[in-house]
């Protein structure tokens, strides 16, 4: 009997919770399981899923894209107290909208189980439970602090009563649920986990530089964060224009999502960073690209990867990272520090200190033998720690045990 799951996709974009649910669904399907995905991504963005034979199901309205509730911890209501009434609004209107469309969706498809990608559609949560399909969901960032109290113990409450069984990607994030709701048995620490892949062909990569004539016989330093102020883009564009004075073959590259649109303070941050991009000339050693489906090309041709995160949370592109033997500097926060060994396997720096990330980066590029330990050190941590056939073993687990799969 051919297995059916119902996986609920949040993000209309490719990020790093796209591509670890991507080799999810990739795994799930060579096991002979019927997948679909509920999803409000565009047809060219849901590819990533498609060429694995998943199927789509649409789990987007006229009314509203995204799904997504307000309860991760970068979710914090600002402005007047009219905006703030009119997004709390917002949010329970797609918290009910959310329920009606997730049990739509359930009652169309019929899954034996259903998979929620990350806790902000909670609303699929409770659809599965009040008809009785066995749920899981993967948490893979911390929600909303205690601070913003009507939302953190909805969540709370919702974790710790609707799904079956979750699965977290740190201690960091299994910790943050202990609650009288939740009974700790059904949470699992399943680490990400990063595909060890071959370095590009040479014509690749000769195509590479064609496309990007300005990298060629500079040393790259990577950012893959966008403009978005969680991820700390104006720092790193302040450290470019100190490190860009020393090394004149460095050229600083930005690929990612750009936040041009929004919440007043995301719309200021991209003014303030498109601000600083046309000061001094800096065009000339920074290239923003955005979004890219071509990530590897990029780690593979990189000298450093710079991850200045501003807000506490995993950090996808530091593990792809060490996959290729780079060198990672990331600011010293709560979850870089658990992974991060500092001048072992990366740098770490002060938050709001880019006289020292700019230092960081140019210790690296003059002292190319730290730079290749460091790069190594990385590799062999991600081997040993975000391995993909151990970590997706553990995921399928869960699975066979939630729903007792044969």
């Amino acid at each position: 009997m051919k297995h059916r799951v119902l996986f609920f996709d949040h993000d209309s974009d490719i990020t790093g919770s796209t591509i670890s649910l991507m080799y999810i669904l990739q795994e799930l399907r060579s096991r002979g399981m019927e997948i679909w995905v509920a999803s409000p991504k565009s047809e060219e963005n849901f590819a990533v899923f498609a060429r694995f034979g998943c199927l789509r199901y649409d789990f987007s309205s006229f009314l509203i894209n995204s799904l997504g509730l307000d309860l991760h911890s970068s979710s914090k209501f600002s402005g007047s107290r009219l905006s703030r009434g009119l997004r709390l609004l917002k949010n329970f209107g797609k918290l009910i909208l959310g329920i009606i469309m997730s049990a739509k969706a359930i009652w169309v498809i019929k899954p034996d189980l259903v998979y929620i990608n990350e806790y902000v559609l909670i609303q699929s949560a409770i659809s599965a439970w009040f008809m009785r399909i066995p749920c899981v969901v993967h948490i893979r960032s911390l929600i909303i602090s205690k601070e913003n109290i009507f939302r953190h113990l909805f969540i709370q409450y919702c974790l710790g009563i609707f799904p079956s069984h979750i699965i977290a990607i740190t201690q960091s994030e299994a910790a943050q649920l202990k609650s009288r709701y939740l009974n700790t048995t059904r949470i699992s620490v399943v680490t990400e986990f990063v595909e060890q892949k071959k370095y590009p062909i040479e014509s690749d990569v000769t195509s590479f530089y064609q496309e990007h004539p300005q990298l060629l016989r500079k040393r790259i330093i990577l950012f893959m964060g966008g403009i978005w102020q969680l991820k700390g883009t104006f720092e790193f564009l302040k450290a470019a224009t100190m490190v860009a004075r020393k090394h004149k073959d460095a050229h600083f590259v930005i690929i990612g999502r750009i936040v041009n649109s929004g919440t007043e303070n995301d719309i200021q941050y991209y003014n303030d960073c498109s601000a600083l991009l046309n000061i001094d000339e800096s065009h000339s050693y920074i290239s923003v690209l955005g979004h890219r489906t071509d990530v590897d090309i990029f780690l593979s041709q990189c000298s450093i990867l710079v991850a200045p995160n501003q807000l506490d949370h995993f950090s996808r592109p530091i593990i792809e990272a060490w996959n290729f033997y780079k060198p990672v500097i990331s600011t010293n926060l709560p979850h870089a520090a658990e992974i991060i060994i500092n001048r072992t396997n990366g740098i770490l720096t002060p938050n709001n200190r880019t006289d020292e990330l700019a230092e960081a980066i140019c210790e690296l590029l003059a002292n190319e033998k730290l730079s290749r330990e460091i790069g190594k050190a990385g590799f062999e941590y991600a081997s040993e720690n975000f391995n993909l056939k151990v970590n997706l073993q553990k995921i399928f687990t869960i699975i066979q045990n939630v729903n007792y799969f044969d």
